[in-house]
């Protein structure tokens, strides 16, 4: 494809026109950083509740299992549990809030791309 520079500093004189200031990206860039914090801090608390499960011993092996004792068992389980479900929740999260980020850079991308494309189509059109 062959593409004039006559159009194409045009086609960048329109959008320094636009005057876009920075404070969207910086907006963007929060949430990126946001998403990366949090799927870390996900993946860190999935992981410590792994290793904090796997150190309860069983209790049910032991001879005298008395209520109190399962009882507390079990409250440790459903702790662990739960820790390890709100970290899966913070790297789903986070890796939402980063895929977001990276389709909208992407497709902002296209997005130019296709109108410059489109208008060069057009100039092309015109002159035949």
């Amino acid at each position: 494809m062959t593409e004039s520079p006559e159009r194409l500093t045009e086609f960048e004189a329109e959008i320094e026109k636009i005057n876009v200031t920075g404070g969207r990206t910086n907006v963007e860039r929060r949430l990126l950083i946001l998403g990366m914090v949090l799927f870390i801090g996900g993946l860190i608390l999935v992981i410590a509740a792994f290793f904090v499960s796997r150190s309860f011993d069983n209790g049910l092996d032991a001879k005298e299992l008395t209520e109190l004792r399962y009882a507390k068992i079990a409250s440790q389980q459903r702790n662990t549990f739960v820790l390890g479900l709100i970290g899966f929740a913070l790297v789903f999260v986070g890796a939402l809030f980063y895929i977001t980020n990276k389709l909208t850079r992407f497709f902002r991308y296209w997005l130019i791309r296709l109108i410059y494309e489109h208008r060069a189509q057009i100039d092309r059109l015109k002159e035949n």
